[in-house]
């Protein structure tokens, strides 16, 4: 039973049978092929710098703590008992600490180049839409 939909509106859903024949629309695109050493690049931890960054700063925080008495008439509007070698060591430990952090984030490492390569294969094999199963 054909029918004429052509400038009619519709308000009830139409149900379309064996409109595929029994065939489906599946998308593929290609597999990564992930290696062991891969997979290994990939669940390893942080790099080392970033490991060294926190050992850096907890060092500093801990002797930030130990200076407390110092540290608190600060907050109370008073002048900091703090030596200016107790500062430095400080805002150098600080500063150490964040120069760490940063070289692990934008030097390159086996993390980083793996999932380049990933990205970059699935920029280069985009899905597709193909036909599956059914009758011809």
């Amino acid at each position: 039973m054909e029918q004429a939909y052509e400038g009619r509106q519709l308000s009830q859903p139409i149900v379309v049978t064996d409109l595929l024949n029994g065939r489906s629309v599946t998308t593929m695109q290609p597999p990564y092929l992930l290696t062991e050493a891969d997979f290994l690049r990939l669940k390893g931890g942080q790099p080392i710098t970033a490991t060294l960054a926190t050992i850096v700063f907890s060092g500093v925080v801990g002797y930030a703590v130990s200076l407390g008495p110092k540290i608190a008439p600060m907050f109370e509007d008073e002048k900091s008992q703090l030596s200016s070698g107790e500062l430095s060591t400080i805002v150098v430990g600080t500063i150490a600490s964040a120069a760490f952090y940063a070289i692990g984030f934008w030097w390159p490492n086996d993390k980083m180049k793996t999932m380049k390569k990933i990205s970059k294969h699935f920029d280069s094999a985009p899905p597709s839409s193909h036909f599956v199963g059914g009758k011809e």
